[in-house]
């Protein structure tokens, strides 16, 4: 496997950036390792946002998305073994699962980094004419032949009124 350069294109943030993030210096191997966790971030922050994000200094870029990428590079920085419980005697530990990107951004930058999906946010749901809890009860109006859908699964009167 050959490394990236310290501030690969791939990059939507750079090992000098994640420097001063952290308020730290790092050695050779360490530089190596940032900017190998910084690409790996940035595909995965690509990935979940579905955005492709060509060039991080692009007036368009949003800066947030930088932060995230920096913040979650920072965490796998600080803490590749992912401990998130550590007892000392007799020695227990938990790890987070090494699945990622689930756990490798938080569930709030996995949010934000969402909004930018294609898409405009519209979805759909699947319903079944047998499936009660999304069918509507309907009564029948005097003067029409029309039944009016009025109650919702669980209403006080859907249970005798009829379903379609």
């Amino acid at each position: 496997m050959t490394s990236p350069s310290p501030d690969s294109p791939d990059q939507l943030a750079t090992v000098a950036q994640l420097q001063a993030w952290m308020n730290a210096t790092f050695d050779s191997g360490d530089t190596a390792r940032a900017a190998w966790v910084l690409r790996v971030a940035s595909g995965w922050a690509r990935t979940v946002a579905g955005k492709i994000w060509p060039d991080p200094n692009a007036a368009d870029f949003p800066v947030t998305v930088q932060g995230i990428v920096l913040a979650s590079a920072r965490r796998e920085m600080e803490n590749p073994r992912r401990v998130v419980h550590e007892v000392k005697g007799p020695e227990s530990a938990s790890y987070l699962p090494a699945a990622v990107p689930p756990d490798f951004f938080t569930e709030a930058e996995c949010k934000f980094l969402k909004r930018f999906r294609p898409g405009g946010g519209l979805f759909t749901i699947r319903t079944m004419k047998d499936d009660e809890e999304w069918t509507l009860g309907y009564i029948r109006v005097l003067g029409s032949s029309r039944p009016i859908p009025y109650f919702n699964y669980g209403d006080p009167g859907w249970f005798e009124s009829e379903k379609f």
